[in-house]
């Protein structure tokens, strides 16, 4: 059986002392698992392969040094870029990759998390931050993680008051205004059309800021392939990233492609080669 790689989490004990753990990688070839972003309504209590799955670093073929490093300032360039257009689910493909790229970056870790907060999957972000706050983080990290851990636990309690006072009057809807296709795990569901609550109408972020109606009714990887499609006009328009950096960018990521491919990390090399068709279909090449 293939043996996974391990990442070392420095966390904190009750007494305020760190200990290093090692925790291993979950998913396997045989066990790939698919991280939900456009399922907002997913289990209430996620999976705890799942919740390791996504704050693990994903593969990384390229070796450490100058190169590695100018890769994540780029792919972290990018998702920042990204989130500012409203590009949610491929801002977080390049924070994840980001972080892959240099694991002891934890804010880039904690920028995926957001991006999860705003594709609306507010259980899983929760469990995610009751991680995120025992590990070894700066002041204004752990301040951020416990506001955002707040933010989450109060909005996925907002969802199941709703939907438990919901599930009595209308077996088409889930009591925020979405489509009963809520209920195939396998369907998009769309944006809500009414506010989660009167206290939450501004501060919950959409649930489905990244989709369009355009995407209505397709499965979830069919619109995972509209956004994908997407992407290089944003790498194109929005983007700093000159010609020059773009050319030395995309062999760099399309080889972790290919290595997180033959390492059997199947998640970690959709996500490369995401990134590498972005960058592969600009019109800055």
């Amino acid at each position: 059986m293939r043996q996974r790689s391990q990442l070392v989490l420095t966390e904190q004990n009750s007494g305020g002392t760190s200990t290093a753990s090692s925790t291993p990688l979950v998913a396997s070839s045989d066990e790939a698992s698919t991280t939900p972003r456009h399922d907002p309504y997913h289990d209430p209590d996620p999976r705890p392969e799942l919740v390791e799955q996504c704050i693990q670093p994903r593969h990384c073929s390229l070796a450490e040094g100058d190169a590695r490093e100018w890769m994540h300032r780029r792919l972290s360039h990018l998702g920042h870029v990204f989130n500012e257009r409203g590009a949610t689910y491929m801002a977080c493909v390049w924070f994840e990759l980001s972080f892959a790229a240099r694991p002891d970056a934890v804010a880039e870790l904690i920028s995926a998390i957001n991006m999860r907060m705003k594709l609306g999957q507010w259980a899983l972000v929760e469990a995610l931050y009751r991680r995120i706050v025992r590990m070894d983080l700066s002041k204004e990290e752990r301040d951020a993680a416990y506001r955002k851990l707040g933010e989450a636990t109060s909005l996925k309690s907002a969802r199941g008051r709703l939907r438990d006072s919901s599930s009595s009057t209308s077996p088409a809807s889930d009591g925020t205004g979405a489509s009963a296709c809520a209920a195939s795990p396998g369907r998009l569901v769309m944006q809500p059309q009414t506010p989660l609550s009167a206290s939450h109408s501004k501060a919950a972020p959409s649930a489905s800021s990244a989709l369009d109606a355009r995407f209505e009714g397709l499965s979830a990887a069919e619109a995972e392939l509209g956004l994908v499609l997407e992407a290089p006009a944003l790498v194109t328009s929005a983007s700093s990233l000159t010609p020059k950096q773009i050319e030395r960018l995309l062999p760099l990521v399309r080889g972790c492609a290919f290595a997180a491919n033959k390492a059997c990390e199947l998640e970690a090399a959709q996500h490369w080669f995401e990134a590498s068709y972005a960058l592969s279909c600009s019109d800055c090449l």
